[in-house]
């Protein structure tokens, strides 16, 4: 049995990697109230049982997919920690939650877990959609204006003021790296994100020429 053969379950985490976020940030939130009197803490067993359960299948799914062919490099790789960071934390204040009300320190150190779980979400969210959309999610859509090849400064077509030929004019202006001016922004605008350095589908890679 390998990895591929669960490659169903892992092109689920796109689908279910919302429901943890939801429910652990609701808990967080009834978990501020219910300090203020303005909730019941009853209401918050069943939705951390859910937060733990979603946190934990999509950690699980999340690190199948991780494990296809096409996505590797370091963010990959934290964002596959802070998930399963996420679950462990979800399910760690789940548990303290049940047992709670018989010692003031595991009410503490449920809201610890649970507040951890909660500010976890931050970097593992931003990560998830660096994977997905590009490091350059966050900026919005930019147009991206080919950078502009100097050109060589002339004396005139023909020579200099004295009329003498002039040896700045006989050299050609360099020729402008078709490449870097024309290619490599078009390839930055649409490719990279799912070619490049943190993933390459289909074994591609364009994020530098000799890719």
């Amino acid at each position: 049995m390998e990895i591929a053969d669960f490659a169903r379950f892992g092109r689920l985490h796109p689908l279910v990697l919302h429901l943890p976020i939801g429910l652990v940030a609701a808990a967080f939130v009834l978990e501020l109230l219910a300090l203020r009197g303005r909730a019941t803490r009853p209401a918050q067993w069943p939705l951390l049982v859910l937060a733990a359960r979603a946190a934990i299948f999509t950690a699980g799914s999340g690190w199948v997919l991780a494990h296809e062919d096409g996505y590797d490099g370091a963010a990959t790789e934290r964002h596959e920690r802070l998930g399963i960071a996420v679950a462990v934390a979800t399910t760690l204040a789940a548990v303290l939650f049940r047992r709670a009300e018989r010692s003031s320190l595991l009410t503490a150190l449920y809201r610890v877990a649970l507040a951890i779980a909660f500010a976890l979400l931050v970097p593992a969210g931003h990560l998830g959609s660096v994977l997905t959309h590009g490091e350059d999610w966050l900026d919005g859509p930019r147009r991206r204006v080919p950078p502009v090849v100097p050109v060589a400064a002339t004396n005139g077509a023909s020579g200099n003021a004295s009329g003498a030929p002039s040896s700045d004019a006989a050299e050609p202006p360099p020729a402008p790296d078709t490449y870097a001016s024309v290619i490599e922004p078009i390839l930055a605008a649409y490719c990279t994100n799912c070619h490049g350095s943190g993933k390459h589908k289909g074994e591609l890679r364009m994020h530098t020429r000799e890719g």
